[in-house]
């Protein structure tokens, strides 16, 4: 009887594990077809052993997109793509993106209306982001889509595929946004004159926002469910709320953007409201994603728009498999 017993309990424990390992290639399998590489199928030792000789027979431009294999290991199963097919074996293969060393700063064109009696003038815009190397003074132009396609890193930074030309910021020929940039002046821009109408524009910086006033009005700012503060917003301008604020003006709130690190609160009751001070100014906002970018600042130049910093963007080569490939910015 008591044998009966452990054979029993032996072919329970047997089956148990079968059924968990069963889960586990299950999961496994359905990571792969959508394109993630699971840990207990390709092991993190197994990867940097991969990897390590792989680096070896890099060019020395390229680079893996961390910056230490075997501490940054989890962050770099995020960014590798994975495909699989069955012969007589199941063969996996993995795509893993690899940086140059040219970085990028990613700026997205916002048009600014600067009012002129009843009507407003905006700037044309010929592209919805423009990405800015000015050591080699290049750039690359983007749209929303190409952007939202793009891998963000977990240091802020974003990956994109290159599938456009690199310009030169001084050709002669370059759009109306390279020219802001690169020499601060709005030769090459297109204007279009519209009835004036109120905008708030978000910026990608938590709590900031770009308004268009076509009149005067009394905006109220709210803390904690009390008044703090009134101020009087007319023309164009930048305005910056503090964590647990509201904007209220007569048809609209605005609430602030909330982050709470620790059990401590330090809530910012005041508030921002830098002008632009001509209808012929440029207000460029420059977020500082990592320590190899500036930090938040604003420049004036001349001609109605914005340009706001989003990322830190930084060359890489698309979808490679073991170093092979061609340059691409990320």
């Amino acid at each position: 009887m008591n044998e009966l017993n452990a054979e029993s309990l032996t072919a329970n424990l047997l089956i148990a594990d079968l059924k968990q390992q069963q889960e586990m290639l299950t999961n496994a399998l359905t990571d792969v077809l959508r394109g993630h590489l699971d840990m207990r199928l390709f092991t993190p030792s197994q990867l940097i052993d991969q990897l390590s000789h792989i680096s070896s027979t890099l060019q020395k431009r390229l680079s893996f997109p961390v910056k230490d294999l075997r501490k940054d290991i989890n962050n770099l199963y995020k960014l590798i793509y994975v495909k699989a097919r069955i012969t007589n074996y199941m063969l996996f293969e993995l795509h893993i993106p690899l940086i140059s060393d040219d970085e990028y700063v990613l700026y997205r064109t916002i048009p600014v209306p600067m009012k002129i009696g009843q009507s407003q003038l905006t700037i044309r815009r010929s592209m919805d982001y423009i990405a800015t190397n000015f050591v080699k003074n290049t750039y690359i132009a983007m749209d929303e889509l190409e952007v939202q396609q793009c891998i963000t890193t977990d240091d802020n930074n974003i990956l994109c595929h290159a599938r456009h030309p690199i310009y030169n910021l001084y050709n002669k020929a370059a759009p109306c946004e390279a020219k802001l940039l690169s020499q601060g002046n709005a030769l090459q821009c297109n204007y279009t004159q519209d009835t004036c109408s109120e905008k708030w524009i978000k910026l990608h910086k938590p709590n900031h926002w770009i308004f268009v006033c076509c009149d005067s009005y009394l905006l109220r700012i709210m803390c904690g469910g009390q008044v703090k503060t009134s101020t009087t917003l007319n023309n164009t301008g930048m305005i910056v709320i503090g964590q647990d604020c509201v904007m209220q003006k007569e048809d609209e709130i605005i609430y602030a953007y909330n982050t709470y690190g620790n059990n401590r609160v330090d809530v910012d009751t005041g508030i921002q409201v830098p002008t632009i001070d001509s209808t012929n100014n440029l207000v460029t906002s420059r977020y500082k994603p990592t320590v190899q970018h500036t930090y938040p600042h604003t420049a004036a130049t001349r001609a109605p728009g914005v340009c706001e910093t989003r990322r830190g963007t930084t060359q890489t080569t698309p979808e490679n498999t073991r170093g092979a490939g061609r340059p691409a910015y990320k």
